[in-house]
């Protein structure tokens, strides 16, 4: 079996793949890659199956070196890199790209032990692993030796980020509106949600009921500024959500950097669904 050596582990690297659906009912996160189409798209390069385990790098990549030749690729924000062979015992330091993260698979997928059902990391249980530590040995499966051109995911464009968004269920607890306001990403922002700083958004305030949440709800908290939650969110929350993230602009949202302009536009439902089966193709 080909191994993978950690020798340097980048900022902030984890294992991935794509979650754990269905066990939402036992609050166990989905987890999994905060874009399943990038790691889906870097798997299909070296031939893997979409949802084979790979790396999710933030900001700065690991350096890896195989006891054997290897092959890589990288998927992020419009960009693609791969598929690429490194030869054993040669160091080989990931790049992230022009956004926040980015995406890789290994031939054969990399093959730690599953948690129910899953080899991610979540970050917010601790199930699975994880951050990649100096030293961690990466093991991986039967590289199938098919190999593919894919297409790059979306840019991230030059200016403000705009992320389209449908009317979530306590959207009528708005005082102001919420289409085309203006915020800055957090510096406490992480892979279970995007915080967004600026000026607050006035609500009539008090309680809800606890409810389930979904990646791409909008949740407004008593301090007005709207936390857009990701893949690796919470099952329930006691925020009122105001609305939701179409799926195709939350592949932006995880690759916002901290600092970085965002406008929250709203869109029907209509338009959403056909944005996020674009997305898919």
């Amino acid at each position: 079996m080909t191994t993978l050596r950690v020798v340097s582990p980048g900022l902030q690297t984890t294992v991935q793949d794509l979650g754990r659906p269905g066990h939402a009912r036992s609050g166990v996160p989905l987890a999994g890659a905060l874009d399943p189409l990038a790691l889906a798209a870097a798997n299909a390069a070296v031939g893997n199956p979409a949802g084979a385990a790979g790396l999710e790098c933030v900001l700065r990549g690991p350096t890896l070196v195989g006891d054997a030749a290897w092959t890589i690729a990288v998927a992020g924000a419009g960009w693609t890199l791969g598929p690429l062979p490194v030869a054993s015992g040669v160091p080989y330091t990931v790049r992230v790209g022009p956004g926040l993260r980015c995406w890789v698979a290994v031939a054969g997928g990399i093959e730690v032990p599953p948690v129910l059902a899953s080899r991610s990391t979540d970050t917010l249980s601790g199930f699975g692993g994880q951050v990649l530590r100096v030293d961690d040995v990466l093991p991986l499966g039967a590289d199938t030796g098919r190999r593919a051109v894919v297409a790059a995911g979306p840019a991230l464009p030059d200016g403000e980020v705009v992320l389209r968004l449908t009317a979530g269920p306590h959207a009528d607890r708005l005082r102001t509106a919420i289409d085309g306001a203006r915020f800055v990403v957090g510096a406490r922002s992480d892979r279970t949600g995007l915080r967004l700083d600026g000026d607050p958004l006035a609500h009539a305030g008090g309680d809800i009921a606890t409810i389930g949440v979904v990646p791409g709800a909008v949740q407004l908290p008593p301090d007005g500024r709207p936390i857009v939650l990701l893949g690796n969110c919470q099952t329930t929350g006691g925020y009122p959500v105001v609305g939701v993230v179409c799926a195709a602009d939350l592949r932006l949202a995880v690759q916002v950097r901290p600092g970085s302009a965002v406008r929250l536009m709203m869109t029907g439902m209509v338009q959403a669904r056909e944005l996020s089966a674009q997305a898919a193709d």
